[in-house]
């Protein structure tokens, strides 16, 4: 048994990959992947409804139906779209 020079867990001698750290002795490093942080949930989750949002209902009349962000032909749910795309790529 030898500790692992990174995390200083007790591992095998033969052992080529930390099997807690992933510190690979022969050089090659295999990262594992890092878990979004709290904001970056609440940054994502505001970006999908930001997007759902524009197929939202704004006003519903019994005569002119609903009409929303993308229905109503002025662009606005496309720039609303668009907004979003960008907000999940910052977050992501």
């Amino acid at each position: 048994m030898k500790p692992c020079p990174r995390c200083a867990e007790q591992i095998q001698d033969a052992a080529v990959v930390c099997r807690f750290c992933g510190h690979d002795f022969q050089g090659v490093e295999r990262k594992t992947p890092k878990a979004p942080s709290r904001g970056q949930w609440v940054g994502m989750t505001g970006a999908v409804l930001l997007a759902m949002g524009a197929f939202a209902p704004l006003v519903s009349a019994p005569m002119l139906g609903t009409i929303n962000y993308v229905r109503n032909g002025n662009g606005d749910g496309v720039v609303i779209l668009v907004i979003a795309a960008i907000a999940l790529a910052v977050c992501a």
